[in-house]
């Protein structure tokens, strides 16, 4: 009669078997790891954003001084890369390079002349000169966009990672005037 009280006592207990707890446990060690790992990976993500958007900012500040207060323009600004500090305590992890580059527009009559030969050589033709007007005008405008139009990169580089951040422009030079003929 006591054993039927133990038997019955032990089928009847409610509760968990220590599978049930193991699986439950897995589970929730198994979503943990992924929910934590995403919070992780989007807080990196954020850090990354905010670096690189803190950058921008600093690059578009320096490239619209520049464009403001231009320098006088000679090749004297291509012989050295100006590496300088940001002024202030909110921006001291970060540096900046001024590089500067003349416009170097390809030898157009050059080109012109080679792919005139090969014409002539595959229809075999005569060799044929171009026109001495053509030649004038191409000497012309490459001479006046080489002289006048100059490339501006700036180069925002943060310290403690060396995370860099490059932006370029275009500006011509107010003194010279691009002359198309």
């Amino acid at each position: 009669m006591e054993n039927k009280k133990i038997q019955k006592f032990y089928f009847s207990a409610g509760g968990f078997s220590l599978m049930e707890v193991l699986i439950a446990i897995s589970m929730f060690a198994f979503f943990f790891v992924v929910f934590s790992t995403s919070i992780l990976s989007n807080k990196r993500d954020s850090q990354n954003m905010h670096l690189e958007l803190q950058m921008l900012e600093l690059t578009e500040k320096k490239m619209e001084e520049i464009i403001l207060a231009p320098p006088t323009f000679s090749e004297a600004l291509t012989l050295a890369v100006e590496k300088k500090k940001f002024e202030g305590n909110e921006n001291a992890d970060f540096e900046y390079t001024v590089e500067w580059k003349r416009l170097e527009l390809p030898n157009f009559l050059e080109m012109m002349e080679m792919q005139q030969k090969e014409n002539d050589a595959q229809s075999g033709a005569q060799p044929s000169t171009i026109n001495p007007q053509v030649k004038t005008v191409l000497e012309k405008i490459q001479k006046s966009f080489n002289e006048s139009l100059w490339q501006l990169r700036i180069t925002v580089i943060h310290l403690p990672t060396q995370t860099n951040y490059s932006l370029t422009n275009w500006m011509q030079d107010a003194t010279k005037k691009v002359v198309i003929p």
